[in-house]
């Protein structure tokens, strides 16, 4: 199908090893960041904080949602230090994706249960921020 056939008004895309590939090992290492989050801020060791990290993703959908119903953190202390990374060394700009997504005429909306800043980054970083119209 091309992206003139389709007929939605809206196109949702996902982010996370979608727009970009997983090869670029941006995930792990954004999971590696999250566990030194949890030992830092519940004074665990590493082996803790990866079965808790996985625990709350299982339980609540999201570290972060198990963290605040949970541990009552800050949700923006772990954000800040989360996702304060250089994603241009993961992610290489993408004229080609840039090119493709302007095929389309269709509003383009782009999904992630990553938290907003992820998603402006990853975008900016692939050079597409200025192509979709939502996260």
């Amino acid at each position: 199908m091309t992206p003139e056939e389709i007929t939605a008004s809206t196109i949702l895309l996902d982010l996370d090893d979608t727009l970009y590939p997983r090869s670029s090992m941006l995930l792990p290492y954004i999971s590696a960041r999250i566990a030194r989050h949890l030992q830092r801020t519940l004074r665990i060791p590493h082996s803790q904080a990866d079965s808790i990290r996985m625990h709350y993703m299982e339980k609540y959908g999201s570290t972060l949602a198990g963290l605040i119903n949970q541990e009552h953190i800050d949700p923006d202390d772990f954000t800040k230090y989360v996702y304060d990374i250089n994603y241009q060394q993961f992610i290489d700009n993408s004229q080609s994706l840039k090119l493709l997504l302007n095929r389309f005429k269709q509003r383009k909306i782009v999904y992630t249960n990553g938290a907003r800043i992820h998603a402006e980054h990853v975008l900016s970083s692939l050079g597409v921020d200025n192509v979709v119209d939502g996260i």
